[in-house]
């Protein structure tokens, strides 16, 4: 199979689907390759590690943590940042150079470089 031009740096399933997620955060899904996920339009937005959690789907960039919404009209999506703040006071300050993503079924675990972790349970965990 051809993959789309870019740098892909994950691929992971999404149910019974396949997806592969690119450095600037394109993702596509697979054996189609139909755009699901735009590119992360922001300076510095690289480098992107991807999890799947509570059928959402997650990327961890080197300045946020972002979450896929779902278009509309089913077609591609768009990138929220999430509020790490919210989760938990302070995690943002930490960095997001060497933090980690640890996606499960029921949740989506962020690991800072400095020793900060963030349980993100969504609506589809309920």
């Amino acid at each position: 199979m051809v993959l789309p031009p870019g740098e892909p740096t994950a691929v992971w399933a999404d149910g019974r689907a396949g997806r592969v997620g690119y450095r600037d955060g394109r993702v596509y899904s697979l054996p189609s390759r139909v755009l699901i996920a735009p590119a992360l339009k922001l300076p510095g937005a690289q480098g992107a590690q991807f999890g799947n959690a509570c059928a959402r789907v997650y990327a961890l960039t080197n300045d946020a943590l972002y979450r896929l919404e779902n278009g509309g009209d089913g077609g591609v999506g768009a990138w929220a940042k999430v509020a790490l703040d919210l989760a938990a006071p302070g995690a943002r300050e930490t960095g997001m150079d060497g933090a980690l993503l640890y996606p499960t079924e029921r949740a989506l675990y962020f690991f800072s470089s400095k020793g900060v972790t963030v349980k993100l349970e969504g609506e589809g965990c309920r």
